[in-house]
């Protein structure tokens, strides 16, 4: 698992949320890993092309925890455009975006059980 964290002007650690056991929405809504928390950008690509699932970005810095979630309506185009061949899964060479950014892809469910795919911006 990656881990980082974002340091606060105090001195406090703000972990990365893939770093986290769980972590609350804006909406309230608690988020737990689903198995396999990290997924290749293979599953994590079928996921995000189904609108049953959400999909939110984690921007940097890490730990912020302003989320930006997708339309499912455009979830699939943006994935296309923006994330695939940049997902660093451990299976091989991740290219930088044209921003210098790589993907980190993460499985979650709330207690109703859907399931939400966070991709976490890297630098």
């Amino acid at each position: 698992m990656i881990s980082r964290a974002t340091a606060t002007p105090g001195g406090q650690a703000i972990p990365w949320l893939p770093a986290q056991p769980a972590w609350t929405d804006a909406n309230g809504t608690m988020w737990k890993p689903a198995p396999p928390k990290q997924l290749t950008e293979e599953a994590a690509k079928r996921f995000a092309r189904r609108s049953s699932t959400r999909v939110a970005i984690e921007r940097t810095p890490p730990g912020s925890q302003e989320i930006e979630w997708l339309d499912p309506a455009a979830q699939k185009k943006y994935w296309d455009r923006h994330i695939a061949g940049h997902v660093q899964d451990g299976t091989g060479h991740c290219t930088p975006d044209e921003q210098g950014f790589t993907y980190h892809v993460s499985s979650w469910r709330d207690p109703q059980g859907s399931r939400m795919i966070l991709i976490s911006e890297m630098c």
